[in-house]
C-alpha cells in the first residue's frame, strides 16, 4: 500500500499552521494581525529531557515556561533517527525515504518539494 504523503501528520500540521498564519484577525490598524509562531526544535534530546516532562535532575525553567504557555507535543515519533533526514521530514512534511535520504550527507531534496516546505508556506502566508 502506498502512503499518501499529503495525508501525513507532518503535512497536515504544516498545512494547518500555514492556514492559521494566513487568517487575519481584524485589528485597529490597516495591517491585519497575524499569529506569532515560534517553532523550537532541540537537537539530540530524549523525550524527558526537560523538568516539565518529569525529569527531577534537570532545571529547564525557560523551556518549561514556553511549554506551559504554548503548545507542547508530547506524543510524537521521529521519521528517522538521523538528524538531517528527520529535520528534512519536519520541514517538508515528507518521509526522508521519499527523497532517498538516509544519512547526514548532502541534501537530496528536489526543487519540486520546496514550495511545500514549512518556511515557504509561512512566507506565502505573510
Amino acid at each position: 500500500m502506498r502512503y499518501n504523503n499529503e495525508d501525513a501528520p507532518q503535512f497536515r500540521f504544516l498545512r494547518t499552521a500555514a492556514s492559521a498564519a494566513a487568517v487575519a484577525v481584524p485589528a485597529l490598524t490597516a495591517a491585519p494581525a497575524r499569529p506569532h509562531i515560534l517553532y523550537i526544535m532541540t537537537d539530540q534530546q530524549h523525550w524527558n529531557m526537560m523538568c516539565c516532562m518529569g525529569n527531577p535532575h534537570l532545571k529547564t525553567p525557560n523551556m518549561d515556561s514556553i511549554a506551559a504557555a504554548g503548545v507542547r507535543f508530547d506524543l510524537v515519533y521521529a521519521s528517522n533517527p538521523v538528524c538531517m533526514p528527520a529535520r528534512t521530514s519536519m520541514m517538508t512534511g515528507r518521509y526522508p525515504s521519499h527523497f532517498g535520504m538516509r544519512s547526514n550527507g548532502a541534501a537530496n531534496v528536489p526543487e519540486s518539494a520546496l514550495p511545500q516546505a514549512m518556511g515557504n508556506l509561512f512566507r506565502r502566508a505573510g
